[in-house]
């Protein structure tokens, strides 16, 4: 099995233009992303890969799954305020704020409401395949096999097709 840090070496321009598309526009949290999802995690990943494992996902696979975990979880923190200098801070105040909970809350039921009507209303094509790369975490090479596409970039047309007309739902049902 290759070495962690050659995966790294030989993927190094994808992983970049991969932390750049994860950081949404915060490009003054690259460094920090770099620092904290690839360069202080990239051992513990390959040392968690089985070939053998069910799933028959490739060590590639495998790296990059699981740095999107991670650079999703940084990020997810960040916008909760608990990631400063690229370290994890825990929780910024141990006081219970009521409202801001609420807040919260009701923010979340909207999203959920507005994801379960787009849901309703597109297609069950449309609704399968955002289902595939948001719940079910797959790769659009491993769309294009579920679905029979020859290419990935068949499986990454469809999707983006698909997003497409969500995002037209949503926007129309404001």
């Amino acid at each position: 099995m290759p070495d962690c840090w050659d995966f790294v070496i030989e993927n190094e321009n994808k992983l970049k233009a991969f932390v750049e598309v994860a950081c949404r526009g915060n490009y003054h949290l690259l460094d920090d992303i770099w620092a904290a999802c690839i360069m202080d995690r990239v051992q513990n990943i390959h040392a968690t890969y089985d070939p053998r494992h069910e799933s028959g996902a490739s060590l590639k696979t495998h790296m990059f799954a699981s740095i999107r975990f991670y650079i999703y979880k940084y990020m997810n923190k960040q916008a909760q305020g608990r990631v400063k200098g690229g370290k994890y801070q825990g929780q910024l105040s141990t006081e219970y704020d009521e409202e801001a909970e609420e807040s919260r809350a009701v923010i979340e039921l909207e999203a959920a409401e507005t994801v379960q009507y787009v849901l309703g209303k597109l297609p069950e094509y449309d609704v399968e395949l955002l289902k595939m790369y948001h719940w079910d975490g797959m790769t659009f090479q491993q769309m294009a096999d579920a679905l029979g596409f020859h290419a990935k970039g068949s499986a990454r047309l469809h999707y983006l097709a698909a997003l497409k007309r969500a995002t037209t739902i949503a926007e129309n049902s404001r």
